[in-house]
């Protein structure tokens, strides 16, 4: 599985990847400047289909609803499998459709991305870091392998 994501922090991209066990696509890795002067960042991206095995003339993108959480994710671990625990705080949430791509405008901090998906018990996730006046792409991956 290839984990395409974009983010101002590659290192941290990497490191999360690998501890989960995914390869990672760092030639998307992209960090571009917006107005500064807002004292913001700017998140975009898309959700990544939900497949098991990724099919070569299906839509790459898919529908669904995307949360933005303020804060980091933890792991709990127990029975040798690590469950994720999610900040509390919603500040954004949009929906979008397929191959449409979400964009917030948030305060720099920690953020996790979180989509729901319809006709799916999986809620792919994405750690972010927003950075003032920069805009970074990250898309949500395909965690139904």
């Amino acid at each position: 599985m290839v984990l395409r994501l974009s983010c101002c922090r590659p290192a941290f991209i990497v490191l999360a990847a690998l501890l989960a066990g995914l390869q990672i696509d760092l030639s998307t890795v992209t960090a571009t400047t917006v107005n500064a002067s807002s004292g913001k960042g700017v998140i975009t991206g898309h959700i990544d289909r939900c497949s098991g095995l990724p099919l070569p003339a299906s839509r790459r993108y898919s529908a669904g609803s995307v949360t933005v959480l303020q804060g980091q994710m933890r792991w709990k671990h127990g029975n040798h499998l690590g469950v994720p625990i999610f900040p509390t705080h919603a500040v954004k949430t949009a929906r979008i459709t397929a191959h449409q791509s979400y964009r917030f405008t948030l305060a720099p901090g920690h953020y996790v991305l979180r989509a729901r998906l319809p006709h799916s018990n999986v809620v792919p996730f994405v750690q972010v870091a927003v950075k003032r006046g920069v805009t970074t792409h990250v898309d949500i991956p395909n965690m139904c392998i």
